[in-house]
């Protein structure tokens, strides 16, 4: 899963080079919605937004192509290493170790998400 979560966050960092609003509070809520929403407790027929806040039609889908490649990735991956429970999921999601190409974790582009 490290692998996963490592390339999200690299296509992420490159995605921020010119949407720097990417780690606007604002823009970090939508994509950790639409990351709840589509693999860590799922919603049965949840489709990911078309915006995400972010300044242009181009940056909102980048951030969409990029998080539909990572569930499509997870989603195997987490059945195969028995990730369950929402609380599984996002316990392995919310990897402190994990750092993209330059550094940045899950926490610049999701911040903290709880399991309500």
């Amino acid at each position: 899963m490290e692998q996963v979560l490592k390339r999200l966050l690299d296509r992420l960092d490159l995605i921020s080079e010119e949407n720097a609003e990417i780690l606007d509070s604002d823009v970090r809520l939508q994509l950790s919605d639409a990351l709840f929403n589509c693999y860590i407790d799922p919603i049965d027929d949840y489709d990911l937004p078309d915006n995400f806040g972010l300044f242009t039609d181009e940056g909102n889908q980048k951030v969409r192509v990029a998080l539909k490649s990572f569930v499509d990735d997870a989603i195997p991956l987490a059945i195969q290493l028995k990730l369950i429970t929402p609380d599984d999921k996002l316990g392995e999601f919310q990897n402190d170790d994990v750092e993209s190409s330059i550094g940045s974790v899950y926490d610049d582009y999701f911040g903290y998400i709880e399991v309500c």
